[in-house]
Order: C-alpha cells, then sequence, then structure tokens
C-alpha cells in the first residue's frame, strides 16, 4: 500500500488532541476563544456575545466561544484530511 496516506479519525477526542493552549479574552459582554494548535502558530478563533451585561454569564460565554472554535478547527482539519487523501485537488 505505498503511497496511501492514513489519516486518524476525525472526531472530538482527535480534535482536543491538537488543542496546545486555550485562552479567553473578554470586552464588556464579549468573550473570544482562541486555541492554538499544538507545535504551530495556526490559532481557531470563536467569539460569543451577550445582549445585555446584566444577564452576561463569564461560563456560558466561554462555553459558546470555545464550541465556535472548536468547530471551525473541525472544518479546516476535515479539509486538510480530504486533502491527504486526495480529494480535493487543484
Amino acid at each position: 500500500m505505498s503511497g496511501t496516506t492514513v489519516v486518524p479519525e476525525l472526531n472530538f477526542e482527535y480534535i482536543k488532541s491538537l488543542i496546545g493552549t486555550v485562552e479567553y479574552q473578554y470586552n464588556g459582554c464579549a468573550t473570544t476563544c482562541f486555541i492554538t494548535i499544538k507545535g504551530t502558530d495556526i490559532v481557531e478563533v470563536g467569539t460569543s456575545h451577550a445582549f445585555d451585561m446584566s444577564k452576561y454569564d463569564i461560563k456560558l460565554g466561554q462555553e459558546s466561544a470555545f464550541a465556535k472554535a472548536i468547530d471551525k478547527l473541525f472544518e479546516q482539519e476535515a479539509y486538510h484530511q480530504k486533502r491527504l487523501k486526495g480529494e480535493y485537488t487543484k
């Protein structure tokens, strides 16, 4: 099977294994999550925003922003794996 590229199964556990760091930034009732991929300078960003500061919950803001950053990471990794398998060509 020379020339065959083996790629890992794309699931949440695999995606979590790619995470190097997770950092949050806050601006009023907005939360931004920055996920850096291990061994790279690649950063995925997710944001969340509460419309009413009196109802802002930092934990919910973090969870929502993290989920959005993870969604972007899934998209990027799925594209990367398809390219490795030769499913996308120029």
